[in-house]
């Protein structure tokens, strides 16, 4: 079985992409190369890249496309450089750390479920971005989790690539075909460049290739991007980035994609769940006045008083 990391950056961020980049190579299950796709020019900051540092090019085996595809160029290099079908090829992100284990749970439950994408991380959208529900085990964002899936596994509408995705080779066409039905597509708008994860769901979901995510992968680490061009990352401003998640969704369903959602029923959505603990805190706060009163009001008023009221 051979295992592939797939994965790109921007100019600027190669000290992030080193401390990812040591993650991946201590894994427990070590990866056969890792291809580092460099287009040309940076589409995002209409620049060259710099010189890749040492470490990076002693770890990545560096692809150069002509043209930047935006965040999906990340899943260029696996396609591009890889052609059995049952490779397996993970993506990861340049601003993560991967625990140890990751790619041993990912290979595990691939194993387990040899013709879908496996992930720990996903959403179900039948709602609507803002009616979504998610589970993550990104560090910084497990507080938004609105369901818990079981251990056996959940099918969901999108994958997160930050949590690292597991793909096989056959889930995607040849290079020409891939670069005029996903790459191309890419750049078609702005909303579906800046979402690749919806992109990449829609074409998986297109032909009919399961997402499932579990709860039971170690959380990985966003590094703090504090100093280093926080605003590259799009996930930067969480409201604007919903929103045009929300967008990238229905032009991509416009275009034939995500034609059936999973079932998600409202009490797994983030909404329903920040509504239920509000009143909550509500009910909490009603109730210890109610006491509070009871107590002020009791037959041991003075003693109550003596005691809080010194």
């Amino acid at each position: 079985m051979r295992v592939v990391v797939t994965m790109t950056t921007v100019p600027g961020r190669e000290d992030l992409l080193i401390r990812s980049c040591e993650s991946i190579i201590k894994q427990t299950i070590k990866p056969d190369v890792i291809y580092l796709t460099l287009p040309k020019i940076s589409r995002r900051l209409y620049k060259p890249y710099d010189e890749m540092p040492e470490k990076i090019k002693e770890w990545c085996t560096i692809v150069e496309p002509d043209i930047d595809y935006g965040p999906v160029t990340k899943i260029y290099g696996g396609i591009a450089m890889e052609n059995d079908p049952e490779t397996i090829i993970i993506s990861c992100d340049d601003d993560v750390i991967y625990p140890p284990t990751t790619f041993e749970c990912l290979l595990e439950k691939s194993k387990k479920f040899p013709d879908a994408c496996i992930c720990a991380s996903g959403l179900l959208i039948q709602f609507g971005a803002w009616f979504c529900a998610r589970y993550s085990n990104l560090d910084k964002h497990a507080m938004l989790n609105a369901f818990f899936p079981p251990i056996t596994g959940r099918k969901v509408d999108l994958i997160f690539g930050s949590a690292g995705v597991l793909y096989k080779r056959r889930f995607f066409p040849s290079l020409e075909k891939a670069i005029d039905e996903i790459f191309n597509l890419s750049l078609s708008d702005i909303d579906i460049l800046c979402n690749d994860d919806v992109l990449a769901s829609g074409h998986l979901e297109k032909n009919n290739i399961d997402r499932i995510i579990f709860p039971d992968f170690p959380p990985v680490e966003l590094i703090d991007r504090e100093g280093q061009n926080p605003e590259l990352a799009l996930s930067f401003d969480g409201i604007k980035a919903l929103n045009r998640m929300g967008r990238a969704i229905s032009k991509m369903k416009a275009l034939g994609y995500f034609k059936k959602y999973e079932m998600v029923f409202i009490n797994e959505t983030i909404t329903y769940n920040y509504a239920i603990s509000i009143l909550t805190t509500i009910v909490v706060v009603i109730l210890a006045i109610v006491m509070f009163l009871t107590l002020y009001n009791s037959s041991n008023t003075k003693i109550f008083k003596d005691v809080f009221f010194v």
